[in-house]
């Protein structure tokens, strides 16, 4: 049986926070009345608010500062918000969204944001490898639109100086050293941007040098750090069992979001100096003790990157000797649809971790106090992201967010137009419907 795939997304608003009705746009409340309406209407117009967001925020943050650095971390949030825009707009053959995400995703690469001959110096206070994760992340998107634009038939062409910086970025992650006890997100990021940049120079008639290492590289990836991470667990559900597949629920031993995943909704997210089951104490600072869990999955945020992830490989990972079966993909729609998607469509929620784990995560994260995330605070992160894209292996899935969303009407007015995009988008992807010039 081969199996495959991986991890996920920053998010800090909850759905508590989200604005009322009386502060939405004119524009998201003909979104959030239109729920029944024309599917594509409604992620054309977040689409084109969102977009617009995003090319103003592009130029702000990668502005220098006096010491020549700019805010490399925009690289992640486009990312992380505009991935289901271009599978969506892929699928759709709609060459306006495309040019648009082109044009939106080579601004990095302006002139401007070189200095000293070196691309996009960093003042966002990352370091390391958090660089490394925001320029693979965005390098996921960049050649998703590049492939897709080139198949599409929309002018797509790199400047040889572009070419040479994503492909030597590559280069030198794959290079790395890989630890195999868990499943890393960069990596994930450079596996998705290979695949994709192979298929974007197939018809441009550029080569890339280091092809044949980066196709080994691949191929032991997948077998060597996604496939033993896989986990199946039987999940009874109407007098039926179902296969329920999780991936990398190792923990990360030592990972501090993680302290406190082992307390449930038994405590609550108050702040007490006499309640025992209060998470913090008046000040703010945590009361509880820790308790870590030997196995548990990632928070459900971050592991959207896994969807995207699998979507990639089954797509584009043929000429590389590469998939990732139905199978794998229906039991990773089970453990969504079954163990991550709890209570009632009357009452829907969603777990805390992507293993069906409703515990606590990033409790006094950065020294925030009253801070922490629990039953509950992460569901907009299920609903308005790329999970809905295997609704198409388990409808159960489009069911809870469809009924999270009426019961959370004015929730999709966040983050400029992209949850409206993300939620919308995400339930319109059919990933086993074969994409334009793949064969």
């Amino acid at each position: 049986m081969l199996l495959v795939a991986f991890l996920t997304g920053y998010g800090s608003t909850n759905a508590k926070d989200l604005l009322s009705a009386g502060t939405q746009s004119p524009d998201t409340q003909h979104l959030i009345g239109a729920e029944q309406g024309d599917s594509e209407f409604l992620i054309k117009l977040a689409f084109n608010k969102h977009v617009e967001y995003f090319k103003s925020e592009m130029y702000r943050r990668l502005e220098k500062d006096n010491d020549g650095n700019s805010d490399t971390y925009v690289l992640y949030d486009v990312q992380m918000h505009l991935q289901n825009a271009i599978i969506y707009a892929d699928a759709q053959g709609d060459n306006e969204k495309l040019g648009e995400l082109l044009e939106l995703c080579l601004i990095p690469f302006e002139s401007q944001h070189m200095t000293d001959g070196k691309w996009l110096n960093n003042r966002h206070g990352l370091i390391g490898v958090e660089v490394d994760l925001c320029i693979a992340q965005y390098f996921s998107f960049l050649t998703r639109v590049l492939s897709a634009c080139q198949r599409h038939g929309v002018a797509a062409e790199l400047s040889d100086e572009t070419f040479q910086i994503v492909t030597s970025h590559i280069d030198g992650w794959l290079a790395k050293r890989v630890n195999r006890k868990r499943v890393s997100d960069r990596h994930l990021f450079f596996v998705q941007s290979a695949l994709q940049l192979y298929d974007y120079t197939k018809n441009t008639g550029r080569t890339i040098q280091n092809i044949e290492f980066w196709k080994q590289y691949v191929e032991d990836y997948m077998s060597k750090s996604i496939t033993p991470k896989w986990e199946v667990v039987g999940q009874t559900h109407e007098g039926k069992t179902y296969d329920c597949w999780m991936l990398d629920r190792t923990g990360w031993a030592g990972y501090r979001d993680n302290d406190y995943a082992g307390h449930g909704s038994e405590i609550t997210k108050s702040s007490s100096d006499t309640d025992p089951n209060a998470m913090f104490w008046t000040d703010g600072t945590i009361k509880q003790k820790k308790k870590t869990l030997t196995k548990v999955g990632t928070d459900i945020s971050h592991a959207r990157r896994f969807n995207w992830f699998f979507e990639t490989v089954k797509r584009f990972g043929k000429p590389f000797g590469v998939s990732i079966s139905d199978e794998a993909l229906e039991g990773w729609a089970n453990n969504l649809a079954l163990r991550v998607s709890r209570g009632t469509v009357d009452d829907p929620r969603f777990t805390v971790f992507s293993d069906g784990v409703d515990g606590w995560y990033r409790v006094g994260y950065s020294g925030r106090k009253h801070f922490g995330y629990t039953s509950g605070d992460m569901d907009i992160h299920f609903v308005a992201s790329s999970y809905g894209i295997f609704g198409v292996y388990n409808s159960r899935i489009h069911d809870w967010m469809k009924a999270w969303a009426s019961k959370n009407r004015t929730a999709l007015d966040g983050y400029h137009g992209g949850y409206a995009l993300d939620y919308y988008s995400s339930m319109e992807i059919n990933i086993k419907k074969p994409l334009k010039g793949i064969n």
